[in-house]
């Protein structure tokens, strides 16, 4: 079975996260690993920025994937209440049938 590679912002995201979740109270960062951490980083250094841009990317697809999860199961949820209403709509036309076909039997009596 062929091996799925992950981009590399993604396994930084998952460290990230696991790096947060075991308690830790500030992310890792590649500037934290510099003499004097994001304090000796200019907040306007390119690099900088191109790291921040780069989780505003992130942040904003994760939302829009999160959108359309919520959207498919709002479509799902809708195509199950017609699918239910056509159902309903069978049960109703057969018992109507067999209203017909017993006043059918009692007049042929």
């Amino acid at each position: 079975m062929p091996r799925l590679s992950m981009p590399d912002h993604d396994v930084r995201r998952m460290s990230t996260d696991s790096h947060l979740q075991s308690g830790a109270s500030t992310p890792l960062a590649p500037y934290s690993q510099m003499p004097g951490g994001f304090a000796s980083a200019s907040v306007f250094d390119p690099s900088v920025l191109r790291h921040i841009r780069q989780h505003l990317v992130l942040r904003h697809i994760h939302q829009g994937l999160v959108l359309r999860h919520i959207r498919q199961h709002l479509v799902l949820n809708s195509i199950s209440h017609l699918v239910l209403l056509h159902i309903r709509q069978h049960l109703v036309l057969n018992s109507i049938r067999q209203h017909l076909a017993l006043n059918s039997i009692r007049r042929n009596r």
